[in-house]
């Protein structure tokens, strides 16, 4: 009887031995699948951004649209300058293929993913690709892209070939002619659709004007567009239309302060005394030639007259712009003293959007002599670096604590004022 009950218990312990092995086993098995998924799952960025250049294309929006979003904020956050550089052909033709079967959001991402990559890339790099790039934006300019024709001017600021950039010029004013004065001098009627794609066409010449006004050999050409546009400023500025009317007197003061620029402060276009004319009857918030624009909504007169009377301001009293300072890190601060840099300025945010200040820190491009002029690129300093730095908390605190001496203080006067009264 003690014998079996000792095989028994033998019997046991051996089936518990075995059930522990194999345990371990299974422990190990799942522990060595584990680090094998782990090891394939992890991609680097770069490897992945490679990857997500491939979905762009791929005709399941589930897969391209997160493929582009990835590849556009990657390129937002920081200038992927050698990146890019290795992967713009392959990454261009993608973006100008979508753009073609492309709708919307969707397109508009593409066209500020575009630009964006021309404002990354150097400048020998953005020439092996500029004329097909160029060549699919002005196709697609015709097709009445509205947003087509910015992403147009800001590819085309990046290239240093003036022949080139008459191109971008031209297709641009193929566009802006359909609101000239015709031959009864009347303003033509504008479609809501015409409008807007006339105006951004208008807003884009602007921008490239402004971009390309300082770079060497540019010049002549920049005068030769001035001196094509400015006689049909006023009949511009004669549209029923209220964007028309705004980007139009924008164009007139970009295009009066480069002429100045370049002959002289006293200069004046022939026509000065329409444009002028013009200006007051917008500026009065009057309709050219008499009649009234109460019609219009009230955001759109105001924005209207601000507008108007800083170009007329500077046309006739040669006032320049006013200073606008953007802080673009602890230690920069970018100064923006005229129209031309404004322009510019307001251009890029379009396609950079919140990474902006990240690419004026670090976007050589954007720091050299014929943009903003903010030199060589200086270390970023945080909070942190700061010794005497004080941070948000203590800041609250200090100022919390201001607000209720000066409420007690307040407080305390008017009990003794209504002492004073009670006691007379």
């Amino acid at each position: 009887m003690g014998k079996k009950n000792r095989r028994n218990k033998n019997a046991a312990t051996s089936g518990d031995d075995m059930s522990e092995v194999s345990s371990m086993m299974s422990f190990s098995t799942a522990a060595s699948d584990r680090s094998e998924s782990d090891h394939v799952e992890y991609i680097d960025d770069d490897s992945k951004f490679k990857m997500m250049i491939d979905e762009i294309g791929n005709k399941n929006s589930k897969t391209s649209v997160p493929a582009l979003k990835f590849i556009f904020t990657k390129m937002q956050q920081m200038p992927m300058t050698s990146l890019l550089a290795s992967q713009k052909l392959t990454l261009s033709t993608e973006l100008y293929r979508a753009l073609r079967k492309s709708k919307s959001d969707f397109r508009l991402m593409l066209l500020k993913c575009i630009a964006v990559l021309f404002l990354s890339l150097d400048e020998e790099d953005a020439n092996e690709i500029f004329e097909d790039v160029q060549r699919e934006l002005i196709a697609s300019l015709k097709d009445k892209v509205k947003d087509a024709a910015l992403a147009l001017g800001i590819v085309t600021s990046t290239c240093f070939n003036p022949d080139l950039v008459c191109a971008s010029f031209a297709a641009y004013r193929d566009i802006i002619k359909r609101a000239y004065l015709k031959g009864d001098d009347l303003p033509p009627v504008l479609k809501g659709t015409d409008a807007v794609f006339v105006t951004s066409c208008l807003e884009s010449w602007s921008y490239l004007i402004a971009a390309t006004s300082h770079y060497g050999g540019f010049r002549r050409l920049i005068e030769k567009e001035i001196d094509e546009l400015s006689p049909e400023l006023p009949g511009l500025l004669r549209s029923a239309s209220v964007d028309v009317r705004l980007a139009a007197s924008e164009a007139a003061a970009l295009a009066t302060e480069i002429a100045r620029e370049f002959r002289g402060d006293e200069f004046d276009f022939d026509n000065v005394d329409d444009m002028l004319e013009c200006l007051d009857d917008l500026a009065q918030g009057t309709a050219v030639g008499g009649g009234s624009v109460k019609s219009l909504k009230k955001n759109d007169r105001k924005n209207q007259k601000m507008t108007v009377r800083n170009t007329r301001d500077l046309i006739l009293d040669r006032v320049p712009a006013d200073v606008k300072t953007v802080q673009i890190s602890i230690q920069e601060q970018l100064e923006l003293d005229n129209y031309c840099d404004i322009t510019r300025y307001e251009g890029i945010c379009w396609c950079l959007e919140g990474g902006i200040n990240m690419h004026l820190t670090y976007n050589e491009l954007l720091r050299n002599a014929d943009w903003f002029e903010l030199g060589s690129i200086v270390p970023r300093v945080t909070k942190l670096d700061k010794l005497d730095a004080i941070d948000k908390l203590h800041r609250q605190v200090v100022r919390g604590q201001i607000d209720k001496n000066r409420n007690n203080a307040r407080k305390k006067e008017r009990q003794n004022r209504a002492d004073d009264h009670y006691y007379d």
